[in-house]
Parts: structure tokens; sequence; C-alpha cells
């Protein structure tokens, strides 16, 4: 639903990320991560196939998406993802009710990558609400979708199920679309924007919603991002900025006072990059520390509580986190470790944390489990606390875990969905009834959950 961007710390951020192995993108109630050789993973909510499985479902763990190493560029939107492959061909699946697949097919749903056109010359890839954005290797911008606020920029408000080129321009850089308005910025940091603006969310100093893109002030930016309906940015100075709804503080300058102009959120310059999400932001500064304020009613802020705030807090006590994604409920981060970290909403397991905690938020900031940089091919960093054998298992897997008290043992199958649920410091596990082929068991104890793969034999 909204979506949320860098411009000049975006290179900084994903080649950063990149060299940790990991880049992320959250959005609706999925999250999508990518290696940098190119394998796509994914959990959460696919009922309308925008993890592009074979059936509607939930997926409570990381799950391989499509075959091969051949991503350079995911997205996730609300219903929908996008992606870019090696080849420079651009790929979408999930719900296509106002044509966000961009294939000309008004099929309802997708559940698998479908091409979308023929070109192979595609950059960069923005997956919106019910609209979707793509910048190719020329720099043009282009948009299909849902255009009844006029959010793709043509002029009007019918709709595009094809890619349509947006203006003539050959300098865009990067896009954020939130849930009926877009920002872009240009390759020289100009900030434009388009769409619809009665909450103030473009910043125009009016309601007037504009059908085609155009410059906003003369300022130049460093990041952009785009929410439900408000907006943040970072100038070249390093300042923080905001404007439109701002009803739950998410705005940050102190007040539940909706703007419709840019007003400065605090007055420090070491602002870095930024996310926002329906009602919430966050930021990330120069030093690694990790910022949130506005909507908390899901523990979106990760603060540990579900109290609202109106000036930027800072998170936990961590300095090296880089990135951070602001979906419609729940977040998702990235740190200079490798490490991926999720809390908020769970409803549609979307924080990837294991069925053990379906539906149950989290409110501070939480480590999925088997995200390292081996993701699949060696064991979570439970290893020293907790080990399971034989593996590859035929009848009885056994839990040694010392002094432990295991409070649940969940077993799931590679696809996220839950095989065996026991509890009563379980040591040992029949696992003869289940089919040959790789699972996950969670073990949780206390407030702690460990999670280790076996292969079923």
């Amino acid at each position: 639903m909204i979506k949320k961007y860098l411009f000049i710390t975006l290179l900084i951020h994903f080649c950063a990320a990149n060299s940790q192995c990991w880049q992320i993108s959250a959005d609706g109630n999925h999250c999508l991560v990518f290696k940098s050789d190119g394998n796509l993973f994914g959990w959460g909510n696919s009922y309308n196939g925008q993890l592009a499985t074979a059936s509607s479902s939930t997926y409570a763990v990381p799950t391989a998406i499509g075959t091969g190493s051949v991503w350079n560029v995911v997205s996730a939107g609300q219903l929908v993802t996008l992606g870019i492959k090696s080849n420079g061909s651009m790929w979408a699946t999930g719900s296509n009710q106002y044509g966000q697949l961009g294939n000309a097919n008004l099929s309802f749903y997708q559940f698998g990558f479908v091409r979308i056109g023929t070109a192979n010359d595609w950059n960069k890839a923005f997956a919106g609400t019910n609209q979707c954005f793509a910048l190719k290797t020329d720099g043009t911008l282009w948009g299909w979708g849902d255009n009844s606020e006029g959010e793709l920029g043509t002029g009007g408000i019918a709709p595009s199920y094809t890619p349509i080129q947006i203006t003539t321009g050959t300098d865009w850089n990067y896009i954020s679309t939130g849930m009926h308005h877009v920002l872009a910025l240009k390759n020289n940091g100009r900030l434009w924007g388009w769409g619809y603006n009665t909450d103030g969310q473009l910043g125009l100093g009016t309601g007037a919603m504009r059908t085609t893109p155009g410059p906003i002030g003369s300022d130049t930016w460093l990041a952009i991002s785009a929410g439900y309906t408000h907006s943040v940015g970072i100038k070249s100075n390093g300042t923080l900025w905001g404007t439109g709804r701002n009803i739950s503080g998410e705005l940050g300058d102190g007040t539940n006072t909706s703007k419709n102009t840019f007003v400065q959120i605090g007055t420090d310059t070491n602002w870095q990059s930024v996310s926002c999400g329906a009602g919430f932001s966050l930021a990330i500064k120069t030093d690694g520390s990790l910022w949130a304020w506005g909507n908390n009613s899901n523990g979106t802020l990760g603060l540990g509580n579900y109290i609202n705030v109106n000036t930027p807090t800072r998170v936990g006590t961590a300095s090296n986190w880089q990135t951070v994604n602001a979906g419609v409920s729940h977040s998702m981060g990235l740190k200079s470790d490798g490490s991926i970290w999720v809390w908020g909403n769970n409803l549609y397991n979307q924080l990837g944390i294991g069925a053990i905690y379906t539906n149950i938020p989290r409110t501070a900031p939480t480590r999925v489990a088997n995200t390292d940089c081996q993701f699949l091919e060696m064991e979570s960093f439970a290893t020293e606390i907790i080990s399971i054998y034989p593996n590859p298992v035929t009848d009885t897997l056994n839990i040694s875990c010392d002094a432990l008290t295991l409070d649940v043992i969940i077993i799931t199958d590679a696809l996220g969905k839950e095989i065996l649920n026991e509890k009563n410091n379980p040591r040992t596990i029949d696992v003869s009834h289940l089919k040959s082929g790789l699972y996950f068991i969670q073990c949780q104890s206390g407030n702690n959950i460990f999670t280790k793969k076996f292969i079923k034999s």
C-alpha cells in the first residue's frame, strides 16, 4: 500500500546491504528478501498470489519464491510483487483487479510470475497500492494500473493495463507511491509529485489534485517516502521534513495537526533514510540509530508498547541499522551484520517468525531466524544452544538443549504450513508419518524461539 524509497543514499544502502547478501522490501501484508546471488524469498500473505505460490495461503517462515538465481530487483506492493530479472525483463504476480500486473490480462489474480511485455531494458521497479511504476535504463518513467486519482500522471483518470510512458523526461531516478499519491526524485535531486492531495500530502500548499507530474518547491532532496496519506523526506542538508495527514502524529512535528506544506521535523541534520507506512514513519540517522513516530496501534513503531508518539523516538539502542521498510501495519529492518528484524502486526504471518506467533503482534524488533547469508545452507544462529539429531531422520527426532525448558515445539514444512505442535518440554518427536522433504522445527523457551531445519528421509 505504501512505498518508501531513497535517492542518493539508495545506492549506498543497497550496495552495503548487498555486501551482507540481503536486500529487503515490505508492504501490504507480505515481505520479500533477496540475496546477492539473485535468489528470492518471501513470507506473509499470499491470498492474492503475491508470493507467486500455486495457491492462496499465508507463509510463516521465509520461503523460496520462483526458481533460479535470476532477480536483480524486487518490490513488494500492497497485493502485488514486481521483479526485474538479470536479463532486464520485468515480471509480476498477485492481484490484477486494477491491471497492476501490466500484461493487459484482466484476470483477477495471478498465482505465479507473468512477464510484462517484451522489453529487456527495465532498471528499477516500484510496486504500489493498485498501481505500479518502473524506470528503464534510459531514465524514462512508466506506469500502469489504477488512475482514479490521477496517480499515473497521464493528465487524466483513465487506468492503463499495460506500461505507459509518463512524460518524455529521461532523468527520473526514484519513485515512492502512497495510497493515491506519487512522489519522485530526479537525477538532480529535485522533488516532483502528482495524484491525490486532499490531505496536503503533495506539499503544494493546497488540497488540489494534480494529474500530471510537477515540481514541488526548489530544494534538493536526499530521500523521500510517500505514506498512506502523508509524506516525509530528507533534504540535501540532512534535515527531515513532512507534510499531509497527521492525526496520529505521523509528521513527527510534535503536533497532531495536518499540514499541506512541508514542515521541518526537529532540528537534527544527520538523517539518512526514511520510510512511511499507514499513519507512521520510520527513519535512520547517519549514526545507524533507528527512530519511529506516528500510529502504534499494532506495535509498528517497535517501541515495546502500543502508544502513539508525535516526535521521532529512538527504537532500542542498536546503532547498526542499515535499511528499514514500513508496511501497512508492520515493519522490517536490515542491520549491517546482515540480520533481518521485524515488528508490528502479524495477522497474516507477515513477520515471518513462525506459526507459533500467528496473529500475535511484536512490539519490539524481533530477529527473523534462518536469514543469515547462508540461508538454507547452514543452521540457524541458535546452533550452539539447541541441536537436533539424527539429521536426516527416518523415525524419531531427538532434541538436545541442555537445561532449557521447551514450552512449545512446532514443525512446519518448507512452505510454512504447520505440521505438528507439541507442548510440555518434549525431547523426542515422532516424525515417521512425515513425507520425505525439508522441514523446520521451532522450539520456544520463554521469550526465546530457536529454529532449525531437518530432512525427513
